[in-house]
């Protein structure tokens, strides 16, 4: 799902709680897990 529509999900969900409207408990998004070989080990501590 495109950020753009997180983002317009939220602003309706928000606006619907400030208008004291019924909203969902829980909202399910889809997400893919995408495995990449691009990792780095942590940076030492300081």
């Amino acid at each position: 799902m495109p950020t753009s529509d997180m983002g317009r999900r939220a602003a309706d969900y928000l606006l619907a709680k400030l208008d004291k409207t019924p909203v969902p408990e829980k909202t399910e998004l889809r997400a893919t897990l995408v495995i990449r070989e691009t990792t780095a080990p942590p940076p030492p501590a300081t």
